[in-house]
């Protein structure tokens, strides 16, 4: 769910992308707890997955199939 959520905000315009953060944007879409997005981004970000600087969803390379 995470994962499908993350594709969906990187095709999303430059302008919407830069305005919300990436935790703030899963968390509308889905029933998941804040600290379970925060703590699944962090992982991702320290695999070398996405990259997030101050919040916004930078980029994304190769995101796991299952997380």
């Amino acid at each position: 769910m995470l994962r499908f959520q993350l594709l969906e905000l990187i095709k999303e315009p430059a302008e919407i992308r830069e305005n919300i953060a990436a935790a703030n944007y899963i968390q509308l879409k889905t029933q998941l707890s804040r600290s379970t997005i925060m703590k699944v981004l962090a992982q991702l970000k320290q695999g070398g997955y996405v990259k997030i600087d101050n919040g916004i969803l930078k980029e994304i390379s190769h995101l796991p199939l299952r997380y």
